[in-house]
């Protein structure tokens, strides 16, 4: 799969979580308007904790890129290895360029402090959009709930934790679960 066939399937896939709770597909948030909002907050994430702000919000940007091959596994199917697994070998036989490959296997290696500003920036944007969805009147806090718990415990393995919080809460985001 080439590069203007990722992005057109990534602009056209619903978020599975979502709609496993009743947010229509027309309502439901794509990939890519997930990757956009998560890739904005690994930014500011990533600024606060004296990080490359550009490396982290590019992580985010193409974190979930292998799902143009295998879609939105949701996490209920309880099958993280197999997920993981799956992903890797997807982004491995796209044709894209290996900035973007090795960005998004970075990001799935959690191992660098900007993987893990954009894991923030995922869990942030999860639980922002479940908010909106639950204003709307779906039911959805156990996706926004967890999010924002994994979202704490990311920003903990970070350096300037503290900052982070305060730089989110700037911009209008609390952490509150």
């Amino acid at each position: 799969m080439r590069l203007p066939d990722v992005i057109v399937a990534l602009n056209s896939l619903s978020r599975t979580g979502w709609m496993l709770r009743g947010v229509p597909s027309s309502l439901a948030e794509s990939v890519s308007q997930h990757s956009f909002a998560s890739a904005l907050i690994a930014a500011e994430v990533a600024s606060s904790a004296g990080l490359d702000p550009f490396k982290a919000a590019f992580i985010a940007l193409v974190h979930d890129i292998g799902e143009s091959v295998i879609g939105d596994i949701s996490r209920s199917a309880d099958i993280k290895e197999e997920k993981e697994a799956a992903e890797r070998r997807a982004i491995e036989g796209l044709e894209i360029s290996s900035l973007i490959k090795a960005s998004a296997i970075e990001y799935s290696e959690g191992k660098t402090p900007e993987a893990q500003a954009a894991k923030v920036g995922d869990l942030v944007s999860t639980m922002l959009q479940g908010r909106y969805y639950e204003a709307l009147g779906f039911k959805v806090s156990d996706i926004v709930t967890s999010s924002c718990k994994e979202a704490k415990d990311a920003i903990a393995k970070l350096s300037n934790g503290s900052k982070i919080l305060e730089t989110l809460s700037r911009n209008g985001i609390e952490l509150n679960c």
